[in-house]
């Protein structure tokens, strides 16, 4: 069996098929043969540009919009309701879309999946904070609820900002795991 490389490239009359997956790049592939087997090697690149503009920025979005409820007043309980948990829901149809496009083997975490699940908490704690502000409003005073409502207008931004940060920064996905679940719960705790 001949050596071949280079995708899309023809060597020894065997040529290389890269359409096998359309959001990944079959970036080298060899074939050779030693001591009566067949050695196959292929390198892989996910097309990243395709997974942040349809995937990664919409969800971006979602968790902004999801945080419109800490500007409708208290006494409007449907639409601070639903600002953040129509979001929600939408994000869980984006996770299940991203999951599609995953390796069907796939049984460990990847970069997307904690991602997304980071984004998933601070989207439900946007919702437990509209319901605690109206239970604030009904049960203590409207003022409690409009500082808790003003707080959460700069926590949850600034939560998010420092959790992307964190997204981009850290290499290894396990300790991006256990370090944005943490943070965040000890963000809203705080």
């Amino acid at each position: 069996v001949p050596e071949q490389t280079a995708c899309g490239h023809l060597r020894s009359g065997i040529a290389t098929d890269c359409s096998w997956h359309r959001e990944w790049d079959l970036a080298d592939f060899r074939m050779s043969s030693e001591h009566g087997q067949i050695l196959l090697y292929m390198k892989v690149s996910r097309k990243a540009e395709l997974f942040i503009w349809r995937y990664f920025i919409p969800s971006v979005c979602l968790v902004i919009l999801s945080w419109s409820g800490f500007f409708v007043k208290p006494t409007l309980v449907m639409p601070r309701f639903a600002a953040g948990f129509i979001s929600f829901l939408a994000l869980q149809s984006f996770k299940g879309s991203v999951q599609d496009t995953m390796p069907e083997d796939m049984f460990y975490l990847s970069w997307t999946d904690v991602c997304m699940s980071t984004m998933g908490i601070l989207m439900a704690a946007a919702v437990v904070e509209n319901v605690g502000a109206q239970f604030c409003y009904e049960h203590l005073s409207p003022s409690v609820a409009r500082t808790v409502d003003k707080i959460s207008r700069r926590l949850f931004p600034t939560l998010f900002a420092i959790l992307l940060l964190m997204a981009f920064t850290f290499q290894d996905v396990g300790l991006f795991h256990i370090v944005s679940h943490t943070f965040l719960c000890v963000g809203l705790i705080a």
